[in-house]
């Protein structure tokens, strides 16, 4: 070999020892807390924490309290879930995906689900500040039916009495059912669903579950409704 080829042997010959010995590790964006929110509705925030020691860790925080979604060595993206859904972090912001590609539509339709990130101490809930909103005024209307095809699946409907409102979450049976839309298990974040007076949307509950309460959360609150059975 000549001086020239094997100085570029050695340069490629580090490069690989580098790669295999973890130097080139991903480096987290920050360290530190951060809140963000991709519906931007109350009950719907989210925080990531990442340790120096490279431990992460994401939750939700609902109005029923906040629930771990990741806790381990820290991952960009990370997946959450199923694993069909994950979150990729910069500096700054936090981008939804779902099934690898950037997911659309969570706060306005057609635009990519893009949330700021926000520092937070331990003591702060994860949503940011919002604007007063109008309030809601009409009510929802929800009943239960068998389905008449799946013979494990009941169906929820919920009809919009509002003049304009947005759905950013609901439950049935405190989280407690498995809930269906066309057949496919619904994953979660959902997106916002904007519904008129009259809109209806149905929900199924798998599993043979029978639904004795149903939870709506909108921009404006959260909303309740139980069956004696």
């Amino acid at each position: 070999m000549t001086l020239k080829n094997d100085l570029l042997f050695v340069s490629a010959l580090s490069l690989i020892c580098l790669a295999s010995s973890g130097s080139y590790a991903q480096q987290p964006p920050f360290y530190g807390a951060r809140g963000f929110n991709f519906s931007g509705g109350n009950g719907t925030g989210l925080s990531v924490t990442i340790q120096k020691n490279g431990r992460m860790t994401v939750k939700s925080h609902g109005t029923s309290g906040e629930e771990t979604q990741y806790d381990g060595p820290f991952q960009n993206p990370v997946k959450v879930f199923d694993g069909s859904v994950s979150y990729e972090f910069t500096a700054k912001e936090a981008i939804l995906r779902e099934d690898g590609e950037v997911a659309f539509g969570c706060l306005t339709e057609g635009k990519p689900c893009v949330s700021e990130l926000y520092k937070i101490d331990g003591a702060e809930l994860p949503n940011p500040p919002l604007a007063s909103p109008v309030p809601e005024v009409g009510e929802f209307v929800v009943t239960k039916q068998k389905d008449r095809v799946l013979s494990d699946v009941t169906n929820v409907k919920i009809v919009s009495k509002f003049s304009n409102i947005t759905i950013v979450d609901f439950s049935v049976n405190r989280e407690n059912c498995t809930l269906l839309s066309y057949g496919s298990v619904i994953k979660k974040p959902i997106k916002p669903i904007d519904m008129k007076f009259g809109d209806t949307l149905v929900i199924g509950a798998g599993g043979f579950c029978n639904p004795m309460e149903v939870s709506i959360t909108t921009r404006g609150g959260k909303y309740t409704v139980e069956f004696n059975r």
